[in-house]
């Protein structure tokens, strides 16, 4: 689609959103970062293991048309949801923020493009204006260009609201271009415990963009769980930036859709900043999943811990590429990054790029991958215990994912989880026994 249509595409777009047009200016300069970036291709770095054109041609097709809104089945994949302990769910159906509760903890105030004031509108604006930076992915530019709505979370300095705010994007239509945006914005010395559960079911392609910004002090517990369905071609994006001792737990499940890109970008802006990333790639039934992970120590005395496994078979292919970047003047920086890879079957492939780049002295810093199959002694040894060979090779399987798995919450999501992971090694258990 060329430039000129691609406007004319805009135009009508905005047209048909007037209750936001407060927004246009910042998306008229996002869809020029667009148009001057394109869509990702093979021949750039970042995506040469992985091709959109599916994701492409759908969103060009349908990113003008209004999604069609959360019918039954809809609502029955959210059923089938566990709630935590102590939860608050919010739904953002088809690219469209639901209903949300007038006052939902002390210091927690949520929103949307519908309901924000003259200075949350002031808030959004600005941060949207990012969009545009050229350093920044263009289908974040896309997402910030043909937004409808926006979930804006804002937790006051020093509050702790004491919940675990649940938001749910489901996607679902015959064919549908979403585009979901979520931006966060934690004061001095909050803390906030978030899950994004993504859901999705019919051919539709999924541009989503998280946004989360952590003031000194704050404290952020952030957990992402990726299961589309078979046919959902989904692209996200979380980016994170923590100022002075501030600090993110993160945990990131993929495991759904046809083709699944995640880019997670932590930004450890300012002095003491802490993040602990552990996330599971486990792909199967000839899904593509491609997890790329950037994390930036710009100011001294940052530290990051990240482990990434990937569990890929049944002819699926798998790609991470995890980069640490400690920026001059960073001195006393301490990172290390490990992704450890099993490979399911002869079908299976798997292409990890870890990267390390040092700017300053005074560091410590670490990085490493493997990629291999279950030990045959350890198959053995349990054969010999009289456990079958399928039961075997699914109980090791199990292990490997294990370690992430148990970082998730108990009473519900946890489970519910460690069920999927097991149904899916069953199966190529039993496959390759």
């Amino acid at each position: 689609m060329s430039g000129p249509e691609l406007r004319d595409l805009h135009t009508r777009f905005l047209a048909a959103e007037p209750a936001a047009a407060w927004l246009n200016a910042e998306r008229e300069l996002a869809l020029e970062r667009f148009l001057r970036a394109g869509f990702p291709r093979p021949g750039d770095e970042d995506w040469k293991y992985t091709r959109i054109d599916r994701f492409e041609s759908l969103t060009l097709d349908h990113l003008a048309e209004r999604p069609p809104r959360a019918d039954a089945a809809t609502q029955r994949l959210l059923e089938d949801l566990p709630l935590p302990d102590g939860g608050l769910r919010i739904v953002i159906a088809n690219g469209r923020v639901g209903e949300l509760p007038r006052k939902p903890a002390a210091g927690l105030a949520l929103g949307s493009l519908a309901t924000a004031s003259p200075d949350e509108r002031a808030a959004i604006a600005t941060r949207l204006e990012l969009a545009a930076d050229p350093e920044l992915p263009s289908l974040a530019a896309l997402n910030a260009a043909f937004l409808s709505d926006l979930l804006h979370i804002r937790v006051a300095a020093g509050a702790r609201p004491g919940l675990t705010l649940q938001v749910v994007h489901v996607a679902a239509g015959e064919t549908a271009a979403i585009q979901d945006r979520v931006l966060v914005e934690l004061g001095e010395g909050s803390q906030l415990t978030l899950i994004e559960h993504f859901l999705g079911r019919g051919t539709v392609a999924v541009n989503a963009v998280t946004e989360l910004h952590a003031a000194a002090g704050a404290d952020c517990r952030y957990i992402r769980v990726q299961e589309a369905g078979p046919d959902c071609q989904q692209v996200t994006a979380q980016s994170l930036r923590l100022a002075e001792d501030s600090r993110a737990d993160v945990v990131d499940i993929a495991l759904g859709a046809s083709l699944a890109r995640n880019d997670l970008h932590i930004d450890l802006a300012g002095r003491g900043a802490r993040a602990e990333v552990h996330g599971l790639l486990h792909s199967t039934g000839g899904q593509h999943s491609d997890c790329h992970l950037r994390i930036d120590h710009r100011a001294g005395d940052s530290n990051s811990r990240a482990a990434f496994p990937g569990v890929v078979g049944g002819r699926s292919r798998g790609v991470f590429n995890g980069k640490i970047i400690v920026h001059g003047g960073a001195d006393g920086s301490d990172a290390s990054l490990e992704n450890r890879n099993l490979l399911l079957d002869r079908q299976a492939e798997i292409d990890t790029k870890p990267e390390l780049e040092i700017y300053t002295d005074d560091v410590k810093c670490s990085h490493g991958a493997t990629t291999g199959q279950l030990d045959a002694a350890a198959v053995f040894y349990l054969r010999s215990r009289g456990v079958a060979e399928a039961d075997a090779r699914r109980l090791l399987m199990l292990a490997f994912a294990g370690a992430i798995t148990a970082r998730l919450p108990a009473g519900g999501l946890r489970e519910r989880v460690e069920a999927c992971c097991s149904e899916r090694v069953g199966a190529a258990a039993e496959a390759a026994a």
